[in-house]
C-alpha cells in the first residue's frame, strides 16, 4: 500500500498587503510567501519524525510560479512541482490562473508539489485543465484558477 500526506495551502497573494498592520506592516507579499514556505516545511519535518513517512504531496494556490525567489526554501529541500512553470501568457493556454485585465499576467500559479524521490512515480503526470470557454466567462461561472491534477503510479510503498 502506498501511502502519503496531503496538504492543501494557499499562501498570500501579489497584491499589496499595504492595509497590513502589527508585525506584518510594510512587510512585502515575497517576503511573506517565504516565510509561509518556511513555516511549511518545518511543520511537513515535525510530522515526518511523528509518524516516520516522509510521501508528501503539498497542493494549492502558491500566487507565484514555483520557480520564484521566494520558494527557494521549498526548493533547496528537494520539493518539485509536478506542473509545467511556463505558459503561454497571450492565449492563457498552460496558466492556471486565467485574468481578464492587462493589470496581472497570466501565470502558473497552482502546483503539485512532491519529494524528488516521488518524482518517478508520478513523472511527467501533472496537469492544468483546459477551458472549454471564454476567460471571461469561466472567471465570471467557475474561478480565475482552473484545477491542476496528477495521476499516481506506485505499485509499492517504499518506507
Amino acid at each position: 500500500m502506498f501511502d502519503f500526506r496531503l496538504v492543501g495551502l494557499h499562501f498570500k497573494s501579489q497584491t499589496t498587503v499595504s492595509s497590513a498592520t502589527g508585525a506584518n506592516k510594510g512587510v512585502c507579499d515575497d517576503d511573506l510567501r517565504q516565510w509561509q514556505s518556511t513555516l511549511m516545511l518545518d511543520e511537513l519535518r515535525r510530522l515526518t519524525v511523528a509518524d516516520s513517512d516522509d510521501d508528501v504531496v503539498v497542493v494549492g494556490d502558491f500566487n507565484s510560479p514555483l520557480s520564484a525567489e521566494e520558494f527557494y526554501p521549498i526548493r533547496s529541500n528537494g520539493l518539485v512541482s509536478m506542473i509545467p512553470d511556463q505558459c503561454d501568457a497571450s492565449t492563457q493556454h498552460g496558466c492556471s490562473h486565467l485574468v481578464s485585465s492587462s493589470r496581472f499576467e497570466p501565470k502558473v500559479l497552482d502546483h503539485i508539489v512532491v519529494p524528488s524521490d516521488m518524482v518517478e512515480a508520478v513523472a511527467e503526470s501533472g496537469q492544468i485543465g483546459r477551458l472549454g470557454t471564454s476567460v471571461s466567462n469561466y472567471r465570471r461561472t467557475q474561478s480565475d484558477h482552473l484545477e491542476v491534477w496528477s495521476h499516481f503510479y506506485v505499485d509499492r510503498d517504499d518506507d
